[in-house]
């Protein structure tokens, strides 16, 4: 939001003043916004839609508020070349100002397709703007009425925290990774499209990189991962697989792990290590005994 240097559009169902506020509070005060809502009773009796938008609004020179009933669309273009669309309301728990947040999903358009301008047009034609008396109508309709119901809760588990795997990286095709970072769709192995997709959401790469800017990326996250740090120090000098696999066996993070699975772990492992970090390791085969290890301490 603090590179706008023109216009903001924000459209969202749901919008809370507090949320709001945070979402621009980067954006110079000078940027005029165009906010486009929906006003349902229940929705306001609710908490999840607020009537005091209209002043966020209204406090920024030339910003509009606009209310359109049948909204549901989520979005946010910042001077027309930057957009984001996706699931997100413009609330505490949708922007995730509050924890837990709403697990939510959102993409990035760059540049911003013409078929979201038309969308945005036939919005504005189609909505009427927010007035004081409609305000002042909906407060009087509040206080008139009836108290939300209390329902009983029924306690679901919450979900585990996702963090990083212990098998991560889990494709074994490296050299292939960039591609599936371009687009999974290219695989249609639905086994092989599932760990591409877990070694990124691992990795956590912004879009749009180039190949190199990727590696290089991808050789820094490897080298931060706690069980990858110190297993580029174990292997500091070279080691034989059978004493690389016993470390694996010895680790927190592969108990209960069989010894078949740490194998395949750490083939892929030194694969990604060797594509990433060619520079850095050294994989030899003397007499088919596989040794591996950081090049600076090799023996030669």
């Amino acid at each position: 939001m603090a590179q706008a240097t023109n216009r903001v559009t924000l459209i969202a169902p749901f919008i809370t003043q507090g949320a709001l506020e945070r979402l621009v509070a980067e954006a110079d005060s000078s940027i005029p916004l165009s906010v486009f809502t929906r006003w349902h009773l229940d929705e306001i009796v609710a908490g999840v839609s607020d009537l005091r938008v209209l002043d966020t609004v209204r406090a920024r020179t030339g910003s509009r508020l606009f209310l359109h009933p049948h909204l549901h669309a989520k979005v946010i273009l910042i001077d027309d070349s930057v957009a984001v669309l996706g699931s997100s309301n413009i609330t505490d728990s949708g922007l995730a100002f509050r924890d837990p947040p709403n697990l939510e999903i959102m993409a990035e358009l760059r540049p911003v397709p013409n078929r979201l301008f038309l969308f945005i047009r036939h919005l504005e034609r189609t909505s009427v703007p927010a007035t004081d008396e409609l305000r002042c109508q909906l407060e009087d309709a509040v206080r008139s009425a009836p108290p939300i119901p209390a329902y009983p809760q029924v306690e679901i588990a919450a979900p585990k925290v996702f963090e990083v795997p212990p098998l991560f990286p889990s494709f074994r095709s490296p050299d292939h990774l960039y591609e599936g970072y371009l687009s999974v769709r290219t695989f249609r192995d639905l086994e092989t499209r599932a760990a591409i997709l877990d070694d990124l959401e691992v990795l956590a790469l912004p879009e749009g990189l180039t190949e190199k800017d990727f590696g290089e990326k991808v050789a820094a996250a490897l080298l931060a991962l706690p069980v990858i740090a110190a297993f580029d120090e174990f292997v500091a000098r070279p080691r034989f697989f059978g004493e690389m696999a016993e470390w694996l066996g010895s680790r927190e993070e592969f108990a209960g792990q069989d010894a078949e699975r740490r194998k395949r772990y750490l083939q892929t492992l030194i694969r990604w290590l060797r594509h990433f970090v060619p520079t850095r390791y050294r994989l030899e085969q003397p007499g088919y005994a596989e040794r591996f290890g950081r090049i600076e301490s090799w023996e030669y």
